[in-house]
């Protein structure tokens, strides 16, 4: 049994899943097949169960798909780290990719025109405000101060949230002045930043998810 994968309509190179949990035991054999002896290794020092899962799903999914891209076998795909912590193939240098997960939902994102980001994440009940005020620039608090409703307040704060993690994956490093010196498109309108065009997308209700692509 292997999860069913969507993709974008309009962004063919954006997939995502949702995992079962727990994982069938005949998945988890065919995800293992794919581990490296490092991937194994760290595997094997989760002690948290679901992280231990979404570890095995996550690897599946990105060497599944980037197989696939490449003409290659998902066994054969050994990931590289740029100093930052993103993944790339050594031996792919036009080839861009990146992997977010989130309560059991797998976001996977490639292009041939440059650097790339996704981040999905569970709307979940949070002190927004409070939060917003470390992280987010003085239009986007106003955006969020603007809604009474707690359940909008909440999905406007998730919307923010992951097209800047989207952004920031993309680049591949941190933000000189941090993440309150630059507004995200779905608060300033203007769909491209720095670079990036980012967008919001819809996977499964309850979750929030946005991508970044390079648009030089």
């Amino acid at each position: 049994m292997e999860p069913e994968i969507f993709t974008h309509e309009q962004i063919g190179e954006l997939h995502w899943i949702r995992i079962p949990s727990p994982l069938p035991s005949s998945f988890q054999d065919v995800c293992l097949g794919l581990l490296t002896d490092e991937e194994t290794a760290r595997h094997k020092r989760f002690s948290h169960i679901p992280s231990a899962e979404m570890y095995l799903a996550a690897r599946w999914f990105s060497k599944t798909l980037l197989s696939e891209l490449i003409g290659r076998s998902a066994e054969s795909i050994r990931f590289s780290y740029a100093e930052g912590g993103k993944p790339y193939l050594a031996d792919e240098e036009d080839l861009f990719f990146n992997v977010s997960h989130s309560a059991g939902v797998i976001a996977f994102i490639s292009s041939d025109r440059g650097e790339t980001g996704v981040d999905v994440e569970e709307i979940k009940d949070r002190d927004c405000l409070n939060l917003a005020r470390h992280f987010f620039s003085r239009q986007e608090i106003g955006e969020l101060e603007k809604r009474a409703d707690p359940q909008e307040r909440d999905e406007l704060f998730f919307r923010i949230w992951t097209q800047k993690e989207a952004y920031l994956k993309g680049t591949g490093k941190g933000l000189p002045g941090g993440l309150k010196h630059y507004t995200v498109p779905c608060v300033s309108g203007k769909p491209v930043l720095d670079g990036f065009h980012i967008e919001s997308f819809d996977t499964f209700p309850g979750i929030a998810g946005a991508y970044a692509l390079s648009s030089s």
